[in-house]
């Protein structure tokens, strides 16, 4: 019988018990895991590298965020499988309800990254403020600094890669004015000591972060929450049927590679 692990479950989690799958269970931290030594894992945000697993034949990715699963797992044959799209419309909510509660004159997003969720948040701002700029990690200088001296929010909803990383820096901080930034993504796309300076020196009026980041929660202009998206109901439900689904190909294929 394959052994199925479930890490990174929150503590009113229950998706083990709500799988129609057998031989799953959910554990509290990484020594369980080197105690199971389970076939298949299924992880959310801790760090995956199949040096470190050896005994894990296939990985389950149960996040939007992509950056804390190997590329080595290719090479390594380990099978990857993401279980794709389960809380955008919340996610996108959330950036919309933080832009609203910022009152301004004239409202002027600027959306940073047009995924999914990026591609939602947009629409909702044109939607409500007629006005939203889009960009993306590769933007050129002139494109970011004209956006960001028009404007009074910024959404950032980027991936997490080599080129993304750090990508809100100090340079680019420095064209802003008084601006919200609401960061559902990854702490890791900012220039953190960039961002504090910037709530002290008024570049930056209040900051959004979706993730307690340690560096950034004890500020006054700073408002971390802990994976709201990722908690609600919907998204709970949504996310559970994708894993239990993503657990019965990923068992489909290992039974077909073993003969």
């Amino acid at each position: 019988m394959i052994k199925v692990v479930l890490l990174d479950v929150l503590e009113h989690e229950i998706i083990d018990k709500s799988l129609a799958v057998p031989n799953v269970v959910s554990v509290p931290h990484m020594q369980s895991v080197d105690f199971i030594k389970p076939e298949v894992l299924s992880v959310a945000w801790t760090q995956f590298t199949p040096s470190e697993f050896p005994y894990v034949k296939a990985v389950i990715n149960r996040s939007h965020s992509r950056d804390h699963i190997s590329p080595e797992c290719s090479a390594a044959g380990v099978i990857v499988k993401h279980i794709g799209d389960y809380c955008s419309d919340e996610i996108a909510s959330y950036v919309l309800q933080r832009i609203a509660e910022s009152r301004v004159e004239r409202t002027i997003p600027v959306v940073v990254g047009i995924g999914r969720i990026g591609a939602k948040v947009l629409e909702g701002c044109r939607e409500a403020y007629s006005v939203a700029i889009p960009l993306h990690h590769n933007s050129t200088e002139q494109e970011v600094e004209r956006a960001f001296r028009q404007a009074t929010h910024i959404s950032l909803n980027m991936q997490l890669t080599s080129e993304s990383r750090m990508w809100l820096s100090k340079s680019k901080l420095e064209f802003c004015k008084d601006v919200v930034v609401v960061n559902t993504a990854s702490p890791k796309l900012m220039d953190i000591k960039a961002i504090l300076r910037s709530l002290d020196n008024g570049e930056v009026r209040h900051i959004y972060l979706d993730e307690r980041d340690p560096a950034i929660r004890s500020n006054k202009k700073a408002t971390c929450t802990a994976h709201v998206a990722y908690k609600s109901e919907r998204g709970a439900l949504r996310r559970d049927e994708l894993t239990e689904r993503a657990i019965l190909e990923v068992l489909d294929e290992l039974c077909t590679r073993t003969g």
